[in-house]
């Protein structure tokens, strides 16, 4: 585990038990939660959990005012308004935030939601919070939000789970291995063929259609979107879509990995698509219609929009439909 931690403004930290046992075996040791907490300390409290990728910093406010990952809903007149309620939100354990997680090459144990809803309630118990008036979970949170729910109900005035379940399917636990490998490295081209194996798998095991349909990615990642969207448009889609709620991290770099891609299955199809039977013509073929000079670039106009695009919203908002 990181051996220490500088935290940034607006930032507190919550020691966890000395030991902290988990779900699936092992246990933390001096472990630590890192939360921000907003509004007026006499007012209702809302918890506020994002997804795997979000943490502690919900959204602008006077102790850390840069935009967090759910602006468009916390903040002044919003759904959750904290000048009228409290919010509090922490970064996961494990994670990319300033709660305890590993060191660069140190291994892990692995901590479940449930793990992550205990040390919810440690941290509302050390902060003197017998009763929440919301716990607000999306995605990975809204599976840790029903976890604590589950563990202490009486505490919990309001419960409000947005596209989560109580476990993951199969399927999402192996889009989450191709997360976990490009947090390691988001813009390494050998990540293709993870993502191309997984999108194989979905087509041979449960009949996914993809040539001349148009494909979403439901959470494409704020990182590096495009490194699940190119497979599909190698396998024959007419559009992509990736729909994410937080804002990309890194546009410029996402769009010219797409164009290393390329390079490298012009190069060498296998260490793109591995064992996948894609040749350089049907890499061609299927980009016909993109500019790749821009692309190289890191020009978003090299990518016509109705062939890929990525885009910063609910799929609600939307008013598509998918299967």
């Amino acid at each position: 585990m990181s051996a220490s931690i500088t935290l940034p403004s607006g930032v507190s930290l919550c020691h966890l038990p000395t030991r902290f046992p988990l779900q699936h075996g092992g246990e933390l040791v001096g472990a630590a939660v890192a939360y921000e907490r907003q509004g007026p300390a006499d007012a209702p409290l809302v918890v506020v959990l994002g997804g795997i990728s979000a943490g502690r910093h919900v959204s602008a406010h006077p102790a850390a005012p840069e935009p967090g990952f759910w602006d468009e809903v916390v903040g002044p007149g919003a759904a959750i308004d904290p000048q009228q309620v409290q919010v509090l939100a922490f970064d996961w354990l494990g994670g990319t935030g300033c709660s305890t997680a590993p060191a660069v090459g140190e291994t892990f144990p692995f901590v479940a939601a449930s793990d992550q809803a205990r040390a919810l309630w440690h941290l509302l118990d050390a902060l003197g919070i017998r009763r929440v008036e919301a716990l607000v979970g999306s995605s990975y949170g809204g599976m840790v939000a029903l976890h604590a729910a589950a563990l202490q109900p009486a505490r919990v005035q309001k419960l409000a789970v947005l596209a989560a379940c109580h476990r993951s399917h199969p399927q999402a636990s192996a889009w989450r291995k191709v997360q976990r490998d490009v947090w390691q490295n988001p813009f390494a081209v050998g990540k293709a063929e993870v993502a191309f194996q997984f999108v194989h798998h979905a087509i041979r095991e449960h009949g996914m259609q993809v040539a001349g349909k148009t494909c979403l990615d439901l959470g494409c990642g704020a990182v590096n979107p495009l490194l699940r969207l190119f497979p599909l448009l190698m396998l024959g889609a007419e559009q992509v879509l990736g729909f994410e709620l937080e804002p990309l991290r890194h546009p410029q770099k996402a769009i010219q990995y797409l164009a290393d891609l390329v390079a490298a299955a012009m190069v060498d199809p296998t260490r793109v698509f591995g064992e996948h039977p894609i040749d350089r013509q049907q890499v061609l073929a299927s980009l016909a219609d993109f500019d790749l000079a821009k692309v190289a670039r890191g020009d978003q106009s090299g990518i016509p929009a109705a062939r890929a695009k990525v885009v910063q919203r609910s799929i609600v908002a939307t008013g598509l439909e998918a299967d």
